[in-house]
Parts: C-alpha cells; sequence; structure tokens
C-alpha cells in the first residue's frame, strides 16, 4: 500500500490593516507565529504546509527564515498568478484570485526529495456551476457579511 504519509496544514494570517479584534485573537510576528506551530508539528507530521495571505515577497522572505514549510499556498489578491517559486525547501504557489480557476499543486512524496507539478484550470463558462456550491458560497457570504457589520 505505500508508507503512510502525514501531512500538516496551518494558516498564517498577515494583517497589515489591522482587520483583526485584538481581544479575540493573539498577534505575533509571522516569523516567530511560524516557527512555534512548526515545531508543534515537526514530530508529528511528514510535509507541512502554510497557508497565507502574506504577499508574495513577505512569503519568500518567510521560506527563507522558516525552515520546515514544504509548500506554501500564497492567497494575496493578485491579478497576474506568478509561477511557483522553489525557495530552499518551500514551493511557493500563488493562486488566482477571485475563484477565476481552479488551482491544483501535486506532490510526491515517494522519492528523496519531495517533487511537485502545478495547474491552473480556468473556470469560464465552459464549466458548468454547480448548484449546491453556489448555495454554499451564498450562505458563507451572508454570514462573512453578518460577522462584518458587527463590528
Amino acid at each position: 500500500a505505500g508508507k503512510r504519509v502525514r501531512i500538516g496544514i496551518t494558516g498564517l494570517l498577515f494583517d497589515p490593516e489591522e482587520r483583526i479584534s485584538r481581544r479575540d485573537f493573539a498577534i505575533q510576528d509571522p516569523a516567530l507565529a511560524a516557527r512555534q506551530v512548526l515545531e508543534e508539528l515537526r514530530d508529528k507530521t511528514d510535509y507541512r504546509v502554510v497557508l497565507t495571505d502574506m504577499d508574495i515577497g513577505r512569503a519568500i522572505s518567510l521560506a527563507v527564515v522558516v525552515p520546515g514549510i514544504h509548500l506554501m499556498v500564497v492567497s494575496h489578491n493578485y491579478e497576474a498568478v506568478s509561477e511557483a517559486q522553489q525557495i530552499g525547501d518551500t514551493l511557493i504557489v500563488v493562486p488566482v484570485n477571485e475563484g477565476r480557476a481552479v488551482g491544483e499543486v501535486r506532490v510526491a512524496l515517494a522519492g528523496a526529495k519531495p517533487e511537485s507539478e502545478d495547474r491552473l484550470v480556468a473556470l469560464d463558462r465552459t464549466v458548468p456551476d454547480d448548484p449546491a456550491l453556489g448555495e454554499l458560497l451564498r450562505k458563507a457570504q451572508a454570514q462573512l457579511d453578518g460577522f462584518l457589520n458587527k463590528k
């Protein structure tokens, strides 16, 4: 059946506009926070993924100063997608924003080093809307709007 692979996934929110309530969340330096979480994950996982909304420059800096990140998905609001970048042991990918495409990253862990390939599939008129997903998105947007309007 092959070797079982344990994958750890964590998120890192970069908040330069201070959108997050300081009463509800502890705010730390991104590199310090990432190091702490990755240290917790190190012995429990074989492959570690960080999801973040920081800009690509900060993401690259984070990959340089924080070892142990294998894949970083950067969701900062970019109009044009950059190619995947390998920074040390970290593969950084930037998906298309606003749901215009589905990004896929395939990682093969069988060799000595992980190998990856990525691609984008455009969500244009050739891809039919899914009614159930549309309803899920509508509900999520209503909840988000309700949360943001409470502030």
